[in-house]
């Protein structure tokens, strides 16, 4: 898949895929406004985008507006600008995926907010996994104190017999699986430190859609937070590839 074409408009962001084996795809991101008075034409150019776009296009982004009642709390009556919303999903023939995780968010599923007040989503098209993935080294790992000791322990630990070019080919499959014991070993707690945070942030973002979100738990979600961005500029820095 590769990008051919960019579509720049006053609300939206829209881009040309062409799909190996099929015709091409259009993804657009829009941030609708907040006046009422300039509404009418967003949905101008987001009708413009669906000429444009079809047959097959992905819109997705912050529109300003809700389709139904229940798609907010305490929401009140239909308004002109749900009807309008309804109207543009129904006469561009859009499919709204069921939801994941979250009460108030359309797609197929949502991320923990981690930095933004937003609810970053994820759209799954293709769920099959082919094959494992390849084999890469981490700079991350010859930072370590004992990494080069301990490579150099387990690359004269195999002995084998046989062909050289079979015995060598051997010896990588024996190190690599000694290297994925002692990266869970010694990386593990980074990833289990990030997967309880992420939890804990999701858990209260949960309590806050019900509408009971104490000052104390606002207070640790800004605390884990920050202690989430640390652990991601750690990745960023460490987990870089070899050149």
């Amino acid at each position: 898949m590769r990008g051919e074409e960019v579509v720049i408009g006053s609300f939206s962001v829209s881009v040309k895929f062409l799909l190996d084996g099929s015709g091409p795809l259009w993804l657009s991101a829009v941030y609708g406004p907040n006046n009422p008075s300039i509404r009418k034409e967003f949905w101008v150019e987001l009708l413009d985008l669906f000429g444009l776009t079809y047959p097959s296009w992905c819109v997705g982004g912050d529109f300003n507006v809700i389709r139904r009642r229940s798609e907010k709390l305490g929401g009140s009556g239909v308004t002109s600008s749900m009807r309008d919303f309804d109207g543009f999903i129904r006469e561009c023939e859009l499919h709204d995926p069921p939801l994941r995780n979250a009460s108030f968010t359309c797609l197929q599923e949502v991320l923990p907010r981690w930095t933004s007040d937003h609810w970053p989503i994820v759209l799954d098209t293709n769920p099959f996994k082919w094959g494992p993935t390849p084999f890469r080294f981490k700079n991350m790992r010859l930072q370590h104190h004992s990494f080069k000791e301990s490579f150099s322990s387990w690359w004269r630990e195999f002995e084998g017999n046989g062909w050289e070019g079979d015995k060598f080919m051997r010896k990588l499959q024996f190190v690599k699986a000694k290297l994925k014991d002692w990266n869970k070993n010694t990386f593990g707690m980074l990833k289990e430190r990030k997967k309880t945070i992420l939890d804990e942030i999701a858990n209260i973002d949960a309590i806050e859609q019900e509408g009971t979100l104490s000052l104390d738990l606002a207070a640790q979600r800004v605390i884990r937070k920050g202690e989430l961005e640390e652990l991601i500029l750690r990745e960023e820095i460490h987990w870089k590839p070899s050149r």
